[in-house]
């Protein structure tokens, strides 16, 4: 992907922006830019949580269509208890959010 570094002012080649939270890595000079603090949202903050494997991993979904499953997953719904027992990581598009400061 290609975005405007701010500290060479070049639009270079960046890293790691595939989520709306991830940290971007210019490919020029190296610095690191665009952290928004997350945390997991509350287990219990959902009514159900989806679970779904894909080459990364498992992991939990807050929104059964988020666009980080995989089109042809498997998609399956778990209630707030089971999901805090399977202790899987969750999903940094949907089962994250933004930190206020």
């Amino acid at each position: 992907m290609t975005e405007s570094c701010p500290t060479c002012q070049t639009d270079i080649l960046v890293s790691g922006a595939q989520g709306p939270y991830y940290r971007w890595q210019c490919h020029g000079c190296g610095k690191q830019f665009g952290a928004i603090d997350t945390e997991p949202i509350a287990y219990d903050a959902v009514d159900e949580w989806y679970v779904s494997s894909s080459p990364d991993g498992v992991r939990l979904h807050a929104d059964r269509s988020c666009l980080a499953t995989s089109v042809d997953a498997e998609i399956r719904p778990l209630a707030p208890a089971v999901a805090r027992e399977h202790r899987h990581s969750r999903c940094l598009t949907c089962g994250h959010e933004v930190v206020e400061g």
